[in-house]
């Protein structure tokens, strides 16, 4: 019981890791391009 509990919460601390992961590559191609659009603004 004690090891399907601690199997679980691996799973669990794995999966938020990976949607962490995502969330910040997410909001760093956000960024990148924000600042592309700023640059283009600029030239324009």
């Amino acid at each position: 019981m004690e090891l399907q509990f601690l199997s679980d919460e691996l799973e669990l601390a794995i999966t938020d890791r990976a949607e962490t992961h995502r969330r910040d590559k997410l909001r760093l191609q956000m960024e990148v391009q924000k600042q592309l659009h700023e640059q283009l603004e600029v030239k324009l």
